[in-house]
């Protein structure tokens, strides 16, 4: 299947994980995945803020962010990424 919106080649890649087993696992996730700010925001910071952080000077001063999605049947899956974003604009 041909992606629609692909990556340049030249784009480099961040991950803070390869499976998502231990986001699965934590006890703030289905709240959070449900839609529940709190939770999400304690999902982040339990889970990927150390490596947020990591990442500071890897991109140009006010570069824009954006909120991926995931479409899920008739679901958009958003407000996780969107947590993300407020906190990389935080720090």
């Amino acid at each position: 299947m041909d992606r629609v919106y692909a990556f340049p080649k030249s784009a480099r890649h961040f991950h803070c994980f390869t499976q998502d087993s231990s986001i699965k696992q934590h006890p703030a996730y289905q709240q959070g995945k449900a839609g529940d700010a709190d939770s999400a925001l304690q999902l982040i910071n339990d889970l990927a803020f150390d490596f947020l952080l990591s990442l500071q000077g890897e991109f140009p001063p006010r570069l824009p962010l954006r909120c991926p999605f995931r479409a899920g049947g008739h679901r958009r899956q958003c407000l996780t990424p969107d947590v993300i974003l407020n906190v990389c604009g935080d720090t």
